[in-house]
């Protein structure tokens, strides 16, 4: 019976190292859009700040 018994625990720590490896890897990957959102972010900021240094065109405010 206690090979039976070994069997059945490494079956289980089998199943349990699988789990845990999808659950890393979907965390992972969690992390990966954060930090990709992050970034995209930080680029949209940069542009805006950019935009803001842009000349004005002086015909747009003379017609208005």
């Amino acid at each position: 019976m206690s090979s039976v018994n070994g069997i059945a625990q490494t079956a289980t720590a089998i199943a349990n190292a699988q789990l845990h490896s999808k659950v890393d890897f979907a965390v992972l990957q969690k992390q990966q859009e954060a930090s990709q959102q992050a970034g995209d972010a930080a680029v949209q900021l940069i542009e805006a700040a950019a935009a803001v240094g842009q000349p004005v065109d002086t015909l747009e405010l003379s017609e208005g």
